[in-house]
């Protein structure tokens, strides 16, 4: 996989490759957008015309403020959400030597009150109240704050979140506070992937590169010392960065251009211009003569990822050109001679990514990151051997113009037809590009390829050889002599010699010449879509998807696009099965079915995937959802070869034992998520039917046999039902043909099998259930999961309406007041039509009884704060009736509405109705009914003392008269449910 943001949709990156590309990235949250200090690109362009795309009906202007402030407005006369977000050139790479994690400290601290809104939760509760959201990232030379609101209260939210910059408090209290919030962000991390190996890259890497530093901070790091109070250190700091002319401010709204202009100007011309202070440069990752070296990381998880990581030249600068673009799409293609076929051929690898970061002032990565099987992990030399192999020959055989003009054209066409995103993406996106890029190119740099330069890829292939790169390999089998200061990981770090003198051609001559003959350059891309053009016809006129045919079992919804003008189309097809869903068994075959049918397609789909369609086949829990996405033009083809492989179901041995050991190996690995990611897991594992956790998967694969699978297989379309949906740029009778194309690909025996409805266990029925797991983790954790009181419209839209209410006084209070944790969280869990609420805390320091105490105490005192009504009632109608932005997010609505039964696609406007008549004194008869019941205290409690299950005096639920969850199954064999169909 290639990794690159101009082309296709974000990619997850396997762990070793997102260390490389972000060793430097936020600690709140990921920054996946280029940043580049350029000051010299902002002189002059007070006036400069903003170059968007086509289909980008918003209006731009660029201007500064006096005091240097640079400001991107944006005016979207549609927009149901204003926006806006403001990026300071500053991060972790600028905390002082002795006060690690400064900047994080500041970011939180921003959010504790100001001197024109002095309550810590302030800004919170406003936001809330008019449906938004808000949030701040801290990475290397960057902080980004932002925030969204309904459109009418841009001019209150733009007041509150000025004084972020103005006239903060920094009250010595919260700064107390903040820091235990700070130190149980790291805690409750410790055991992260990502952060593990982030700590151990930092020790080893040059001590003077801004990147070998601590970026999250703790109680020591941020601790009061004799002379050095950390609250004058955290004001010394604001004072010497957070000045008008490293800033970058976007706002968007409804407004005109004008207005908006006279609104910023209003809000951010106090902001002070200071004498900031420079960030470190040019520091190299490793001194001449380091590399090359092998780390070896002993992992958490079962896991065998190879990186090769090389130091490279800072790629800033070339955003036109491109050279680390090409590169990465070249060693990261997947289709037919390409480096993952061969390693896949040979039984090495499952996945590969390649890639450059350009994101840092100083030096850069370029990376190959490779899921290895234990094969390719006992050949690991013979794997660096292919890739030295598959970089020389793209040096020598590979830098071709029309390579080049091939990935112009697709970016052209992505660039032509982009589509609005969410209002909070787009400010925070755009702020921290207007720090890298000339303002006239802040929208359009990732789509640009303009100057084909060989010489410079050349350049930068030159430093992807033997004598310079870091062979890093993590898994849990390795043999480590020290230990990571702050995340405690084993590691070991050992000169690689034998490398140091070598060519790439010497490296890659151990394998044999006729395996090396394999690798070839990729083909032309046969995908690229030519024909762009937009429909016409009767089939606009449709309000709504209608049922315009009927097969044997199967149902097809359409409606063609009439609002977003863009030649793209969304397919959804459900697939009910009899086979599956009877038994984690079934589930967990399912799971391996749709696995090694997408691993036989990866060849032929991946050149459709760059260029913007994208294909899924994955299991659910009584069948399979098949989707496609994106140009319309050649959807037809790829689902014909989905179908021809999906009915053939002609497995190998050899990828069906590779790809259930690796089903195996990521199902086991969910032990080590965090505690709050294992509970929401583990809630519909509990409550829902047919649904099994991944530990009972595990169980159900592990004796399975090709014979067996492949038995089952056999089965699959014997009495399944097909529920489909064609959105988009897309006539009714390609449509149909679409449909048929799947109910005959995918016909079975009709008269076998019976479908089994879904049941969700009736909480209201009896005594308050709680459920226990074992955690490998110090931290406890704690969530109450808290139950409508039936599936209609009303009980659902009053559930909405409880989230929206209380999620941020409950994060306020049991995070920033209590100090329980950092993770707390209010948040839905909808299982089918039956609505919920999950309040959850995760906590380094309080016990479990603390944190369920806490918890039930804001449940009983929620009745007695019921502020601002109508505001919240406001905000939730609202949300509900927001129309999409693009294609994409209407196809995701249609689709929730078929798979709801929601055939009229109405319920959204229902709910809304409703909420438009509800009264203060009914919501609180209604809330006093939700939580009087015995399961307004049901939960799903999980825990960890070190690894040890607590004595039944400790229980903190005996209290309550409870009952302990011990056999899953059976508790839900033995309750009441709610059945849907």
């Amino acid at each position: 996989m290639q990794y690159v943001n101009f082309l296709t949709k974000s990619v997850v990156f396997n762990s070793a490759l997102k260390l490389m590309l972000n060793l430097s990235v936020a600690v709140l949250i990921c920054s996946n957008s280029v940043n580049v200090a350029a000051m010299e690109f902002f002189s002059g362009h007070s006036s400069s015309e903003i170059i968007k795309s086509d289909n980008d009906k918003r209006h731009y202007r660029y201007q500064e403020l006096s005091n240097n402030l640079r400001v991107l407005l944006i005016s979207d006369p549609e927009t149901e959400k204003s926006a806006a977000s403001l990026d300071v050139e500053v991060g972790s790479s600028d905390d002082p030597k002795d006060r690690e994690g400064l900047a994080h400290f500041l970011e939180h601290m921003l959010f504790l009150g100001t001197e024109k809104y002095p309550e810590s939760g302030e800004y919170q509760t406003f936001i809330s109240q008019n449906g938004g959201s808000h949030n701040a990232y801290t990475s290397a030379e960057h902080t980004n704050y932002f925030f969204d609101v309904n459109h009418s209260q841009l001019e209150p939210a733009l007041d509150r979140f000025a004084q972020f910059f103005t006239a903060p408090l920094f009250t010595a209290d919260y700064v107390e506070r903040e820091r235990n919030a700070v130190h149980s962000e790291y805690r409750a991390k410790l055991k992260d992937g990502y952060r593990r190996q982030r700590d151990v890259l930092k020790e080893i890497i040059n001590q003077s590169h801004p990147s070998a530093t601590f970026s999250v901070g703790s109680l020591e790091t941020l601790a009061n010392r004799d002379g050095a109070l950390v609250r004058d250190d955290l004001l010394k700091f604001y004072q010497s960065y957070y000045s008008s002319d490293r800033m970058t401010l976007v706002v968007l709204g409804r407004e005109s251009l004008d207005d908006l202009a006279k609104l910023v100007k209003d809000k951010f011309s106090d902001v002070a211009l200071q004498q900031a202070k420079a960030h470190i440069r040019d520091q190299v990752l490793f001194e001449d003569g380091e590399l090359p070296k092998k780390l070896a990381i002993q992992s958490l998880k079962d896991q065998r990822s190879l990186a090769l990581m090389f130091p490279i030249p800072p790629g800033k600068e070339l955003y036109r050109q491109k050279p680390l673009a090409y590169i990465g799409h070249v060693l990261g293609h997947e289709g037919k001679g390409s480096l993952l076929s061969l390693l896949k051929q040979q039984g090495w690898a499952e996945s590969l990514g390649a890639g450059g970061s350009i994101d840092g002032l100083n030096e850069d990565w370029f990376s190959l990151s490779i899921n290895l099987t234990p094969e390719g992990y006992e050949q690991q030399e013979s794997v660096i051997a292919a890739v030295f192999a598959a970089i020389e020959r793209l040096q020598t055989q590979g830098l071709n113009q029309w390579r080049f003009t091939e990935l112009k054209k697709l970016a052209d066409i992505q660039f032509k037809f982009s589509e609005k995103g969410s209002a909070i993406n787009t400010v925070s996106y755009l702020s921290n590009q207007m720090q890298a890029y000339p303002i006239e190119d802040v929208i359009r740099a990732p789509f640009i390829f303009s100057e084909f330069d060989s010489e410079l890829i050349s350049q930068y292939l030159n430093h992807l050889t033997p004598d310079n790169f870091l062979w890093l390999i993590s898994s849990k089998n390795e043999s480590t002599n020290t230990t990571s200061e702050l995340y405690q990981v084993p590691y070991a770090i050992q000169s690689l010699p034998d490398y140091a003198n070598r060519s790439r051609s010497e490296v890659a001559s151990v394998l044999n010449p006729k395996l090396l003959q394999q690798l070839k350059m990729p083909m032309a891309n046969p995908f690229v879509p030519d024909d762009l053009q937009l429909l016409s016809g009767a089939d606009l006129e449709k309000a709504i998807p209608n049922k315009i045919w009927n097969g044997e079992s199967v149902d097809l919804w359409h409606k063609q696009d009439d609002q977003f003008e863009v030649p793209k189309a969304s397919f959804y097809a459900r697939i009910k099965s009899p086979a599956v869903g009877v038994s984690a068994r079934s589930v967990a075959l399912s799971n391996l079915y749709s696995a090694l049918i997408t691993d036989q397609l990866n060849e032929f789909s991946y050149p459709a995937l760059l260029s913007g369609l994208y294909f899924s086949v994955g299991a659910n829990s009584r069948g399979f959802d098949l989707s496609i996405q994106g140009y319309s033009e050649q959807q037809s083809r790829l689902l014909t070869e989905i179908l021809s492989v999906m009915k053939s179901a002609s497995f190998q041995q050899e990828r069906f034992n590779s790809l259930k050991a690796e089903l195996l190996r990521g199902w086991n690995n969910s032990k080590q998520l965090h505690p709050y990611r294992r509970v929401f897991q583990e809630i519909p594992a509990v409550l829902f039917s047919p649904y099994w956790n991944n530990l009972a998967l595990v169980d159900a694969m592990s004796s399975v046999t090709f014979d067996e699978f492949n038995a089952f297989v056999a089965t699959l379309w014997d009495g399944r039902e097909i529920k489909i949906l064609s959105y988009g740029n897309v006539a009714s009778d390609k449509a149909i043909a679409m449909a048929k194309n799947v109910a005959d690909g995918l016909a079975g025996d009709s008269s076998a099998g019976k479908q089994l409805p879904v049941q969700v266990v009736d909480l209201q029925a009896g005594s308050t259930p709680h459920h226990h797991m074992t955690l490998e983790h110090d931290d406890v954790v704690a969530a109450f999961y808290l139950q409508a009181q039936n599936t209609n419209l009303s009980a659902r839209a009053d559930m909405l309406l409880l989230k929206q209410m209380y999620k941020s006084s409950f994060f306020h209070e049991l995070r920033t007041q209590q100090q329980l944790g950092y993770i707390v969280v209010l948040t839905g869990m909808d299982l089918k039509q039956v609505a919920s609420s999950v309040f959850l805390v995760q906590s380094p320091s309080a016990s479990l009884a603390d944190v369920t105490a806490a918890i039930s105490d804001y449940m009983a005192s929620m009745v007695s704060h019921i502020d601002d009504f109508d505001s919240y009632k406001k905000a939730v109608i609202q949300q509900l009736l927001e129309p999409a932005k693009n294609t994409g997010e209407q196809a995701a609505s249609y689709w929730g509405s078929l798979t709801s039964d929601d055939v009229e696609f109405d319920d959204l406007e229902l709910m809304a109705d409703y909420l438009e008549g509800l009264t203060q004194a009914q919501f609180t008869e209604k809330l006093h009914a939700i939580l009087a019941v015995s399961s307004s205290n049901a939960a799903i409690g999980s825990l960890s003392m070190k690894g040890a299950w607590f004595t039944a005096s400790k229980d903190p639920y005996q209290q309550n008269n409870t009952t302990l969850i011990k056999d899953v199954d059976a508790f839900k064999l033995n309750s009441k449910s709610v059945q849907f169909r």
